[in-house]
């Protein structure tokens, strides 16, 4: 029978970890253990303040076993040296024998190898025969004793017991771990995406180059691989499978997602599914997000279609694990949606000039404050921020490169779980290594957050139009997207394709206005916006621009 593994970190699941140790505890440990030492201990270290405090302070992750639905025994871990310590392993009497115990171990074993654990250890009553001889039995061997004075006149007389993690090398490197929100998992703060891998001449992928990259990456501490149905003309998954061949998969998580403009029935969502899978040549994802959602689509589609039932379907049959989307629309919107699900995950487009558009840092902050774990994409916009306009790197010093400024910008926020570049050469991966490897939560000084500042500033004053996107302007009584188009027409000043691609987008292009400057009145910006509506027009309309 197949175990579910759900992270307990919220109060309600850390309530069920706590009745579940109070009854095994009374059973398993009545006549090994005194009743006053059992009740002291479940108390101490097992009630649910006990848990929360470990989690919140000490690093611990605990780990509801679901049978069924039904919670039937939890596991706790803490990472520390290069092991996994395995502080607790309980499950009711009445599922044992159910493989619950064996799936447990390989459910750790597959953590260790995508944290690099080289080895899995733990503390045994040494009167606790029974348990003795089952970790003996998975390949444990006793390395030491340890005598602990837990307090209240009660002391541990323990045997420590170790079992290596095949397929870790005691060198194997390691990048610093994030949380991934409250699934768990704990992931590099770097992850490899697959949408810009290496082509040949005819812009086919160059798998020989992509693999190598992949595993480059892999190889270099790099944990998580993001890829999706569209990316390269539906080859990148096919590609990241090859990749994570030869026992690659064991060492990283994987994400795809569902393409929602492909989903015209709510059926569609299973098929996609089952072929994205074939198209990994994997059972299962780890992270399987609706890919690109906006209001229109949430609505329509996912409510519409009833797909978060299908979804978690998927993830009820281990076809997938985590449930998450991606996202491009509005603020607003994106509350909407965070609000509308129990997501355990988003991923966001952010970077020092993205504060303000799309989710932005008040979405950030909202997402990861309701214990989503927040993915990042085009941390360089596009690979802009690589190479900025001149005005943008004199603001940044020169002790780094506009890369290393551009991505420290996102690491130093506590609430990424971790950054998602498109890397296309072996250089570009060593770099990006060296600069995960000194990054962290809260990394910069306040004189360093101020330049980025200074940064968007530089930015902006390159805009064609000064728009700020407060909004005094709308609505628009001929259906304008009067900051919408000035969005794209700004957007144009780093990339006209970009730019007239937005524009396309739009309902409400420029060519509805009727120069009624009503808008302009309330400009705080003081923006003749009839006129520079049309002057948009002129360079972002590809009817006008491909005659």
């Amino acid at each position: 029978m197949q175990v579910r593994f759900v992270s307990a970190a919220t109060p309600d699941r850390i309530a069920v970890v706590a009745a579940l140790a109070d009854k095994v505890w009374n059973k398993h440990y009545t006549g090994l253990l005194a009743p006053a030492q059992i009740a002291y201990m479940v108390d101490k270290f097992q009630s649910a303040g006990a848990i929360a405090r470990q989690i919140a302070q000490e690093g611990y992750r605990y780990f509801l076993l679901e049978l069924d639905g039904r919670a039937v025994g939890y596991t706790a871990v803490q990472a520390a040296e290069g092991r996994l310590f395995l502080s607790k392993l309980y499950i009711e009497r009445e599922a044992r024998g159910q493989g619950a115990a064996s799936q447990a171990l390989a459910f750790l074993e597959g953590l260790c190898r995508r944290e690099r654990l080289r080895a899995i250890w733990l503390t045994v009553n040494k009167g606790n025969a029974s348990s003795i001889a089952v970790y003996k039995h998975w390949g444990f061997e006793t390395v030491d004793t340890q005598v602990a004075d837990i307090g209240g006149g009660f002391v541990m007389d323990d045997y420590i017991m170790e079992r290596p993690v095949e397929g870790v090398d005691k060198d194997a490197a390691r990048l610093p771990l994030r949380p991934f929100g409250r699934t768990g998992a704990m992931v590099s703060p770097l992850g490899f995406g697959a949408m810009r891998m290496p082509t040949t001449a005819d812009g086919a992928i160059d798998e020989p180059a992509a693999i190598g990259l992949i595993r480059q990456a892999i190889d270099g501490g790099v944990n998580y691989v993001d890829t999706a149905y569209f990316y390269h003309d539906g080859k990148s998954e096919g590609l990241v499978g090859k990749a994570l061949r030869d026992g690659y998969r064991e060492k990283t998580y994987v994400a795809t997602k569902s393409p929602l403009s492909l989903l015209h029935t709510a059926e569609d969502f299973d098929r996609i599914l089952d072929e994205q899978l074939e198209r990994l040549g994997l059972p299962y994802v780890d992270f399987y997000m609706f890919h690109a959602i906006n209001r229109q689509e949430w609505r329509e589609k996912v409510l519409g279609f009833g797909l978060i039932p299908r979804i978690e379907a998927a993830r009820a049959a281990g076809k997938i694990r985590y449930i998450g989307f991606s996202f491009h629309d509005d603020n607003d919107a994106f509350h909407e949606i965070v609000d509308g699900y129990d997501w355990d995950f988003c991923q966001i487009q952010y970077n020092y000039v993205d504060v303000n558009n799309q989710a932005g840092t008040v979405g950030l902050e909202y997402a990861a404050g309701k214990g989503l774990a927040v993915i990042v994409m085009e941390p360089l916009l596009g690979g802009k921020l690589a190479l900025p306009p001149e005005g943008v790197r004199r603001v940044l010093p020169e002790e780094k490169t506009p890369v290393e400024w551009a991505l420290d910008f996102i690491w130093d926020r506590p609430e990424v779980s971790l950054l998602l570049s498109g890397m296309g050469s072996a250089q570009q991966v060593r770099d990006n290594l060296v600069y995960a490897s000194r990054s962290g939560k809260g990394m910069l000084t306040g004189e360093e957050r101020a330049l980025f500042a200074g940064a968007k500033e530089a930015y902006d004053t390159m805009a064609k139009v000064p728009c700020t996107k407060c909004a005094y302007c709308m609505p628009c009584p001929f259906g304008v997207d009067i900051p919408g188009v000035f969005d794209a027409y700004n957007r144009s000043a780093f990339s006209q394709e970009e730019g007239e691609a937005r524009y396309a987008a739009l309902e409400g292009k420029a060519e509805l206005c009727r120069a009624c400057r009503k808008c302009e009145k309330v400009c705080p910006q003081h923006i003749v916006i009839s006129e520079r509506l049309l002057e948009a027009r002129q360079a972002l309309d590809r009817v006008d621009n491909h005659q």
